[in-house]
């Protein structure tokens, strides 16, 4: 390759890897014959010139059109660093007028990958197997092992799995959660979680607990006696170890659990604003007009009245007054029918 395209390669073998470069170099490759086609010099190249390449390259999926992108875009701001400002008017007009066209290639947006939820999320059968199972494996069925806790697993992990299930939130988020007088009310269960993605942290979303197990378990959190690891592999890790353990055929990972919480509460709601509203997505790339849309009370709604794991609330209730037998543990939990009556849940739910 030659000119600048030729450049930007010869670059990129300093800092990329072979099979890097050569992907990166059959991309601008076929998109310089496509500019030779109607005389277009690969240093004047336009937005329009990208959008009509893709459109012709009607075989690629959203993938390839992104690393395409990826392509166009490492140039043009390989391309930006070295615009040199002339030192006459002439000269610098020329120079702004290429910052413009660069800048309006760097900020390309990517193309939507189509993601089905469905094929990785878990059905609320699976959901009950794994819970029940790492419950099971972390009650002792003798003295003996209660004292020596030979062969359990620890109790905090089924605690874990229905929190991170009941939440729906990224692994990052659920690890870095702060709770403070702030953004968590121990009383009413509103919960402020920050919306984070990797590193980043971009905005907060606001979540209710239903006013029983799960909320009891957030106060635990609250008080360090329960939480999410620090480690990146330990709920990773605590999944692969329970699933092992059942029948589900499923790969289990923490983002099982927002995948499964996305599936079910779409069906449960069938207002997908809304879902986007309790993970945090942002519809049309405003965060704000998704909140801005619902009150707290039908926030509340969702999350406590109409959430997909509503018919097993009764059943982790259940659970911590059974370890308050077992290891005197307080449960937390007040009067079972106020809690119904809260809910509107039943033993039938």
């Amino acid at each position: 390759m030659e000119g600048q395209f030729g450049a930007y390669i010869n670059m990129l073998q300093q800092t990329k890897s072979p099979d890097t470069v050569r992907s990166y170099e059959n991309m601008l490759k076929g998109f310089e014959r496509f500019l030779a086609s109607y005389s277009c010099p690969t240093s004047e190249f336009t937005v329009e010139d990208v959008l009509e390449y893709v459109k012709m390259k009607s075989e690629w999926k959203p993938n390839s059109k992104n690393h395409f992108l990826a392509t166009v875009k490492g140039y043009a701001r390989y391309a930006f660093a070295r615009i040199e400002m002339g030192t006459n008017l002439k000269g610098m007009q020329y120079a702004f007028a290429e910052q413009r066209r660069l800048n309006l290639i760097k900020a390309m947006p990517r193309y939507k990958v189509p993601r089905e939820f469905v094929e990785k999320a878990i059905s609320v059968n699976d959901l009950s197997e794994l819970l029940h199972t790492a419950f099971k494996r972390s009650v002792p069925t003798s003295e003996k092992q209660k004292r020596t806790r030979h062969g359990l697993i620890s109790h905090m992990t089924w605690k874990r799995i229905w929190l991170m299930w009941y939440l729906g939130g990224r692994k990052v988020e659920l690890q870095k959660m702060v709770l403070d007088k702030r953004t968590f009310d121990p009383k009413t269960g509103m919960l402020i979680l920050k919306t984070a993605k990797g590193k980043e942290v971009s905005t907060e979303r606001m979540l209710f607990l239903e006013p029983g197990g799960t909320l009891e378990l957030m106060r635990r959190v609250a008080a360090g006696t329960l939480n999410f690891g620090t480690h990146h592999d330990t709920l990773n890790k605590m999944l692969i170890y329970v699933r092992e353990k059942t029948t589900i055929a499923t790969p289990v990972t923490p983002h099982t659990a927002r995948y499964t919480f996305i599936t079910e509460m779409r069906k449960t709601l069938k207002d997908d604003i809304l879902v986007k509203a309790l993970v945090g997505h942002s519809a049309g790339g405003d965060m704000t007009a998704v909140y801005t849309s619902y009150k707290k009370d039908d926030l509340k709604t969702a999350m406590v009245k109409k959430h997909y794991m509503r018919g097993m609330f009764t059943i982790i209730r259940e659970w911590l007054r059974k370890e308050e037998e077992i290891y005197g543990i307080p449960s937390g939990l007040s009067g079972r029918k106020n809690m119904e009556k809260a809910t509107g849940d039943t033993e039938e739910a």
